[in-house]
């Protein structure tokens, strides 16, 4: 996706391509194109979260010959009899074994609800018209005529996504808000995140708000754990939106 700085944007251009895109998915075609485009996308993602499931359970079951391997030793040194376990033991040689089943059972949850969706979107039960949902986001666009290019970057990227879901497969939809406290900075985020969620390009259309308490562990060392697996657990249910950023990392002379 190319990013706009800006300079030299035309809020009318930005606008009529904006009113543009309501008016075509108020259209039979519109919505037949915004469906088709769900519907792949839900495909691509029953598909791709089957192979991470199976990658994943081939983890598991590595890490569990692992165990087998090392806890007769672990048994002897620790002096624990027969069939006795010991969860100290347990623990200092399944943390890989324990990481595994959980992105399994993530992975395996989001397959899941990804088959069903489909099922419900191709069967028309049980999943609502995603146009009208995907309108009402688009409209609160409007209230920021006073940025165009950024009007104008979040509908190109629904247009490209409905003219060929696979084009954003390999982007990263990324923004970062910049400016000063009370711009509207938080307001817009969300909406934005509210269109492309509405727009069915995730398994689940949800807005995750995450800050630093989710991100950050209060130990060092426990950073990295926390903010992977806060993300792996979020994966598809949505746009993920990092309120107030600068906190997640220690300021210093005003600088990061």
């Amino acid at each position: 996706m190319r990013r706009r700085n800006g300079i030299g944007s035309d809020p009318s251009e930005a606008e009529h391509k904006l009113k543009s895109l309501i008016t075509f998915l108020g259209t039979a075609e519109g919505e037949r194109t915004l469906h088709c485009a769900h519907v792949e996308t839900l495909q691509h993602k029953r598909l791709q979260y089957q192979r991470l499931l199976q990658d994943a359970e081939r983890d598991v079951e590595r890490e569990r010959e692992l165990i087998d391997i090392k806890m007769p030793d672990l048994k002897r040194t620790s002096r624990v009899q027969g069939d006795q376990d010991n969860w100290l033991i347990f623990e200092s040689v399944s943390r890989g074994y324990l990481e595994a089943k959980e992105r399994a059972s993530v992975f395996d949850a989001i397959r899941a609800r990804a088959e069903a969706r489909l099922r419900a979107v191709e069967g028309g039960r049980g999943s609502p018209p995603i146009a009208p949902a995907l309108v009402e986001s688009l409209r609160s666009l409007f209230l920021f005529r006073s940025q165009p290019h950024v009007v104008q970057t979040v509908v190109d990227v629904v247009c490209s996504y409905l003219k060929n879901p696979k084009l954003l497969r390999s982007k990263f939809l990324n923004f970062m808000m910049v400016g000063p406290p009370g711009t509207g900075k938080t307001t817009l985020a969300n909406v934005i995140a509210s269109v492309f969620a509405r727009a069915g390009m995730f398994v689940e259309d949800r807005v995750i708000t995450a800050g630093r308490a989710e991100l950050v562990a209060e130990y060092e060392g426990q950073t990295v754990a926390r903010t992977r697996k806060f993300l792996v657990s979020n994966l598809d249910r949505g746009v993920i939106f990092v309120d107030e950023a600068y906190s997640i990392t220690k300021w210093n002379d005003g600088k990061p």
